[in-house]
């Protein structure tokens, strides 16, 4: 009931930098030209409304979304839980809702993109409503990304059939919908059944283009830029998982029975690692998503986990350990490639290595005193 909690205490995956610029941009929703200050000298409390949110978004944006916009971010109460949605969203509900959409879990943007659907605190959303906000998204995000010129030649009015490109795109990502029974997968059936918290989460994990559409819509919408990189879209390095390798990768298990598992196809999630980041895991992950790898490895080397329920969407693996969550034992490391290079064939003198700094010892006059007390090389010998 009422707005979206939070799950624990209210967390900021924000560096202090970004939060900077999130701050800025709040302010600037909230007083384009209002006083920061009431009539009696107090400080004001910072609230965004809806006719302060539509003066500021993006003059690309279409109507019907900035009413979802709208509601996403009045939808999460980090703070306390209250019946309803509220009438205007405070600096911490702005930032949460940013978190959820950018850095937060399958599960946390099931939660906003769930309220953007439909504003109905209570009960599940249909398959209808989905597609007609998955179509209001991708129209929107198409829109946005020409006006800042993003798609270069490429122009949605001179395509053969733009609105049914749209539909088709749509109709492609709802078709892997999964209602909760087990009713045929069958279009009308997609369409008619209704889908809660769960099925919108599982559907948020295994299709990764509603994250993508969804963090491009509010960057843009918003106008979040990060003046420091020379206008550059803010997060925009942390729309997708930054992976490496190709579909040849694969996961294995040996005990208890022989398993190996191929990539599926779904996404290029192959491999994942990061080290000394404060907003991004860091360790090594197989498949998957942020948090919910196929197979993951602490940066610490402590500990990891295996989340695959029922499948890793990138090789159809199941969970792999006992439990979720293990603490390593043994770990064994295999290096494929070249050899290193032999370290004793190296040469005994730094000086061996710098002739220019040989070249200037020369030109001042110094003599090298470690050329007769080092050994003969191999060529030397010979």
């Amino acid at each position: 009931m009422g707005n979206v909690e939070s799950h624990g205490s209210w967390r900021c995956q924000f560096s202090p930098d970004e939060r900077t610029i999130l701050d800025n941009v709040f302010d600037a929703i909230f007083a384009p030209n209002t006083s920061d200050f009431s009539k009696w000298g107090k400080a004001v409390q910072k609230q965004i409304t809806l006719p302060l949110l539509k003066a500021f978004v993006h003059k690309a944006m279409l109507g019907p979304m900035t009413i979802r916009l709208y509601n996403g971010l009045r939808s999460v109460d980090p703070i306390r839980r209250s019946e309803g949605l509220s009438g205007t969203i405070s600096k911490k509900q702005f930032i949460s809702f940013l978190s959820y959409v950018m850095r937060g879990t399958a599960e946390e943007k099931a939660l906003v993109l769930q309220r953007m659907v439909s504003p109905d605190p209570d009960g599940p959303v249909k398959g209808r409503q989905i597609k007609e906000f998955t179509e209001d998204l991708i129209t929107t995000v198409i829109h946005l990304l020409q006006s800042e010129n993003m798609l270069r030649d490429w122009i949605l009015e001179k395509t053969a059939d733009a609105l049914s490109g749209t539909l088709r795109l749509a109709t492609i990502l709802i078709s892997q919908l999964k209602p909760k029974d087990s009713q045929d997968q069958t279009t009308d059936n997609v369409l008619n059944a209704e889908y809660g918290h769960s099925e919108l989460k599982d559907w948020i994990y295994r299709v990764s283009h509603i994250s993508a559409f969804l963090h491009i819509f509010v960057v843009l919408s918003l106008r979040i830029i990060n003046s420091e990189c020379n206008g550059e879209l803010f997060g925009t390095k942390h729309l997708l998982p930054q992976c490496l390798g190709d579909s040849k990768c694969f996961l294995f298990t040996l005990s208890p029975q022989l398993g190996i598992y191929t990539c599926t196809g779904y996404n290029d999630h192959y491999m994942y690692l990061n080290n000394g980041q404060q907003t991004m895991p860091n360790g090594l992950g197989m498949g998957g998503q942020f948090y919910y790898f196929g197979l993951w490895i602490d940066s610490d080397y402590g500990g990891g986990h295996s989340k695959a329920k029922p499948r890793c969407t990138t090789y159809n693996s199941p969970q792999l350990s006992a439990q979720e969550h293990f603490i390593i034992d043994t770990m064994e490391l295999w290096r494929v490639g070249n050899p290193p290079e032999d370290l004793v064939s190296s040469p005994k003198s730094v000086l061996d290595s710098e002739p220019e700094a040989q070249a200037l010892l020369h030109m001042i006059g110094k003599m090298r005193m470690s050329d007769g007390l080092r050994d003969p090389n191999e060529e030397g010998e010979k």
